[in-house]
């Protein structure tokens, strides 16, 4: 008599632990191949086993932004139903994320994802100019909160507005189910919705750093077609093509932002002559841009939705992602009643202002230090104003 293979006589829940223990892909592909009871196993616990391969790259206190924007790659924003189903699974959900939030696919997804938005926020946000002033920089919470702000409005773009099929994918301009779209920007914190406004600006600014670039280019070897017309204005006009640029920024994603990120510092400190031609500095989307939206079209402004939600929203609602080292809601609530300047110096200070520019993305620390900081600047144009009488 043929002596049973081991995984028929092993217990399941100890095939589930080798599953879990696997680290590589092939590993999985290859056990699932040895008989047909280890690749039963696999399938009735795959959402346990995909759970425990996701917090191999994320901290499990720190893992819904991120499971979110993956997850939401394949949610038909035209599809109601799906788009509610999505919201009851991972963003209305009080309790713990169980097994059947997770599958292999996204697993295997999220490691290549997360380090492709790390890199890209990294390249956006290192070393802004405010910041540099004053000099602070950013910290490993900080720039952790901006990543995971940046999982937050991939969401919301794959889930409200962009088809499945990943970067590439074709975006619907505009929601196609506006019900959902307050729905889901009501699920985060006063504090977390300065931060998408913040981050969507810098997202807007990839694009005209892009454009600004490429219209010095003394030749246009590696542009397949004209440039799109960048207005005088720049970001803070409100004309057709400005505005197409905005939406496009906003509603692109964090890894379509971030190929373009990668091209405009990769190719920073280049001769024109050596821009890289293997990233394509045009993509299609800025190409077509103006095909896609042409005068008239009603370019619905996304961070409008977020903007109402701030007006309505109050202090005392916590973050969707707990996050204790950033600024707190009383922090928050005192800022917007009296202005940082009065807060933190004790009595308004206009010239002061300008010296502002990523405070919803700081560490409460770094605003404290930001106020000492202020104090001593006011202390000493106070002293400078009194020697010159």
């Amino acid at each position: 008599m043929s002596q049973q293979h081991i995984f028929n006589r092993m217990p399941a829940e100890i095939t589930v632990k080798i599953y879990q223990s696997f680290d590589d892909a092939g590993d999985i592909k290859a056990m699932l191949s040895t008989c047909k009871r280890s690749h039963e196993i696999f399938q009735e616990a795959e959402g346990v086993i995909a759970r425990a391969h996701a917090f191999y790259f994320l901290n499990p206190s720190n893992y819904k932004c991120a499971v979110m924007a993956i997850a939401s790659h394949d949610v038909d924003p035209a599809d109601s139903s799906a788009v509610e189903k999505f919201l009851h699974t991972y963003i209305w959900k009080k309790t713990p994320w169980l097994a059947d939030c997770f599958t292999m696919k996204m697993a295997a997804a999220l490691p290549l994802f997360i380090i492709d938005v790390e890199d890209s926020v990294e390249t956006l946000f290192e070393g802004h100019p405010s910041r540099r002033t004053i000099g602070f920089h950013g910290t490993k919470t900080e720039m952790a909160r901006i990543v995971r702000t940046a999982f937050i409005m991939d969401t919301a773009v794959n889930l409200l507005y962009r088809k499945p099929g990943g970067r590439d994918a074709a975006i619907m301009w505009q929601a196609p189910h506006v019900e959902w779209v307050q729905k889901y920007w009501e699920a985060f914190s006063y504090g977390e919705l300065k931060q998408v406004m913040e981050v969507a600006s810098h997202f807007v600014d990839c694009i005209y750093m892009v454009l600004d670039k490429l219209s010095r280019w003394p030749h246009k070897r590696f542009c397949d077609g004209p440039l799109p017309t960048i207005c005088q204005g720049g970001r803070d006009c409100n004309c057709a093509q400005c505005n197409r640029f905005k939406l496009c920024g906003y509603l692109s994603g964090a890894d379509t932002i971030g190929y373009w990120v990668e091209w405009n510092y990769q190719n920073d400190s280049k001769e024109h002559d050596e821009l890289n031609p293997l990233i394509n500095p045009l993509p299609p989307r800025l190409k077509e841009i103006e095909t896609e939206l042409p005068d008239g079209f009603d370019m619905s402004d996304p961070m409008e939705a977020i903007i109402q939600c701030l007006s309505s929203k109050g202090f005392q609602q916590a973050r969707f992602q707990p996050d204790p080292d950033s600024i707190d809601n009383e922090t928050w609530e005192r800022i917007e009643k009296h202005g940082f300047s009065k807060v933190f110096v004790g009595r308004p200070r206009d010239d002061l202002w300008h010296w502002f520019g990523t405070e919803s993305l700081w560490d409460k620390a770094t605003l404290e230090n930001t106020g000492k900081w202020l104090r001593k600047k006011a202390e000493q144009a106070e002293s400078h104003q009194s020697s010159a009488q």
